[in-house]
Parts: C-alpha cells; structure tokens; sequence
C-alpha cells in the first residue's frame, strides 16, 4: 500500500511540476509579447517627438484647433500607456520554489529529511502554491498586456488623425 502511496505522490509531484514550468514558460511568452509591444510604443514616441520638433505655427485656423485638439488626446494616450507598461512590469510578481539550501534546511528542521512521503508532500505543497499564483499572476499580465496593445493601436489612429492638421498647417506656413 505504501509503495501505491509513493507512486501517487510522484506523479502529483512529476504533475505539479511540469505545470510549475509551464507556467514560466508562458510568463516568457508574455513578456516577449511584451517586448514587442514596447517597441511599438516607442514608435509612437518617435511619431510624437517629430509632432513636437516640427511644430508648425499655430494660427486661429480649423487646422490649428483640430491639431491641438487631436495632439492633447494623443498626449494623454501616451501617458496613460505610460502608466499601464509600469503597471504591467511591476504589479505581479512571480513566486519561485525555494533554493535547494532553503529546502535542505526546512526537511531537517522539521525532521522528514529521510521520510519521501512527506518531501514529497512537501515539494508538492511549494510547487501547487507557488504554480497556483504564478497562473493567476500570468492571466493577469495577459489581460494587461491586450489592452496596453488596444490603448497603443488607439494611439496610432491618434497620430494618424494629428498628421493631418500638422501637415496641413506645415503647408500652409
């Protein structure tokens, strides 16, 4: 009967285990995704920071209104994406296992060093808590991530609205 209760807690630790990783792995896939997302911000940073160098003169226009207008929205988007890529870099921590050391430690403090039973229940213990947060930490992170990507495509239709007036009144001066 024990070696039935051993094999059960090997495949729940082989288990736990594999979805522990899973999960990293797809906090990589996140923040890959991620990556690429940043670097299409930083575009629309460019397009913004060009808006700012080449700022035609303002006159009592349609143009001028319609420029301001769309460039105070466009603004604000950026900001607001701006606080949503540091909310997605720095509100959901991960958890890890515990070092080998950390672990070694915590079987001989509390005895069961040599009782596989309850390392396992131990090991099993770590890996479901941590993956369980990891999970919700990584749904969390996705959610952001697809309307931080939203808010920047928003931004984009941004630009493209503020290029209009901008070049109009680039021509006109």
């Amino acid at each position: 009967m024990s070696s039935n209760s051993e094999d059960i807690n090997q495949q729940l630790f082989f288990l736990y285990k594999e979805h522990y990783f899973y999960e990293h792995d797809r906090r990589e896939k996140i923040l890959s995704r991620a990556n690429f997302t940043v670097t299409i911000f930083s575009f629309t940073i460019i397009i913004f920071s060009y808006f700012i160098i080449n700022l035609p003169n303002i006159n009592y226009s349609i143009w001028s209104y319609l420029f301001i207008a769309f460039g105070l929205i466009f603004v604000s988007l950026i900001v607001f994406c701006f606080i949503r890529l540091f909310k997605f870099f720095t509100k959901y921590n991960y958890q890890y296992i515990p070092y080998i050391d950390e672990i070694d430690k915590y079987l001989i403090d509390s005895g069961i060093k040599n009782d596989s039973k309850k390392t396992y229940d131990y090991l099993i213990e770590e890996f479901n808590t941590t993956t369980k947060q990891n999970s919700i930490n990584n749904d969390k992170r996705s959610e952001e991530l697809t309307k931080l990507i939203k808010l920047i495509f928003i931004c984009f239709i941004l630009a493209a609205l503020t290029s209009i007036p901008f070049f109009v009144l680039n021509k006109i001066n």
